[in-house]
């Protein structure tokens, strides 16, 4: 009985940690945590059906409003994880980093980790917004989305 305990236990923290890894450290630690009951962030995490079409699996989202300062953590994180990228497009404006798309390095060539950024606070906006995404979409499918979602917005 305890040696059937001892390997479920091994093989339940496998799982944890192949599950945590998916979202990159530094980013992760700003999502499920510091930010939770700040009534100026906003997290979103969606998966399942509503991805289907975009070929993605997994949407988590972390936005502030009106706190620069809480923008500095997650610009940070974001340049702390881009150190681990396939690729990545940056735009900086008075040495912040304004907007960040990367696409993480991945051993599986079936799934893509990226990461979007933007801050509007350099420009005298009042938001941030980091977003993991996972799934099966290409980078010139994630580059599609963004220009689409970007086209939407200045209708």
């Amino acid at each position: 009985m305890t040696h059937r305990l001892i390997i479920l236990t091994a093989t339940l923290l496998v799982a944890a940690l192949a599950a945590s890894a998916q979202v990159p450290t530094a980013i992760a630690s700003l999502f499920d945590g510091p930010y939770r009951n700040n009534p100026a962030a906003t997290e979103t995490i969606i998966t399942g059906d509503a991805l289907k079409s975009l070929r993605l699996s997994l949407f988590h989202s972390l936005s502030i409003e009106g706190k620069p300062e809480m923008a500095t953590a997650i610009e940070k994180a974001v340049k702390a994880d881009a150190a681990t990228t396939e690729w990545i497009q940056t735009v900086t404006r008075g040495g912040k980093l304004q907007s960040a798309v990367y696409e993480l390095a991945s051993g599986d060539k079936k799934r893509h980790r990226y990461v979007l950024f933007l801050n509007s606070f350099p420009a005298g906006g009042n938001e941030a917004i980091v977003i993991y995404l996972e799934g099966k979409a290409t980078p010139e499918q994630i580059k599609q989305i963004i220009k689409q979602m970007t086209s939407d917005k200045t209708k």
